[in-house]
């Protein structure tokens, strides 16, 4: 594992939604429709303009001044890299994340995320903290039919005193920690904190993240 490494590759997450509303399914957009955004192809029940989505929860704005365009979830800053066939979207969020040096915290990222008519799919994703000082949680809200939802929250810690006992491929609790999540969140809050301020392990962990990922893309190394 290189935790020094992380800081650079885990800036953004890729991570599952999907529809928590049935709609009518296609195969492609419907006639007249932008069907394509750069390198995303867009299916009803998404679409570019009005008549071409399910309801405005289904917008896909499309941001031509990127080379390729890039696609997003409605008016938000939702990156989305994929849309299947099978009501899922492949999207990308920032992790949360606190650094520390010699003299005290150098800075932190606490990022929320929230979904309307969509659930963070807990099949292929997973929330992971990475660092030797780190206590991580998710709090957030349980989408139900026919209720307001629930509150819900889950922690992640990791801890270790010296480099050399961190494991390479196993995300085992000794540097990194990794666990499922609920089926039917909606909505979010990452925050990752630290018991020591890393004060015994700047040389080697400065920072703690968290995020949420899905779980074949994540290699813990």
């Amino acid at each position: 594992m290189r935790v020094r490494g992380m800081a650079l590759q885990l800036t953004i997450i890729g991570l599952l939604v999907a529809a928590a509303t049935a709609a009518p399914e296609f195969p492609i957009g419907k006639p007249g429709c932008r069907d394509r955004c750069g390198n995303v192809s867009i299916p009803y029940p998404f679409g570019t303009k009005p008549g071409c989505y399910y309801d405005a929860e289904f917008l896909i704005t499309c941001n031509d001044s990127f080379n390729p365009p890039k696609a997003f979830l409605t008016a938000s800053a939702i990156n989305v890299t994929e849309i299947t066939l099978q009501g899922k979207l492949h999207v990308e969020k920032y992790i949360a994340k606190e650094c520390y040096n010699a003299s005290g915290r150098t800075g932190r990222f606490n990022p929320k995320f929230t979904l309307a008519k969509f659930i963070i799919s807990d099949s292929d994703n997973i929330f992971v903290s990475i660092g030797c000082d780190t206590v991580a949680s998710l709090s957030g809200n349980l989408k139900e039919a026919g209720s307001a939802g629930n509150e819900y929250e889950v922690g992640c810690t990791s801890f270790c005193n010296s480099f050399k006992y961190v494991p390479n491929d196993t995300c085992s609790g000794i540097g990194c920690c990794r666990t499922s999540l609920a089926k039917g969140v909606n909505r979010f809050a990452l925050s990752v904190a630290s018991q020591t301020n890393h004060s015994a392990i700047l040389d080697f962990s400065p920072c703690s993240y968290a995020f949420i990922i899905e779980e074949k893309k994540f290699n813990f190394f």
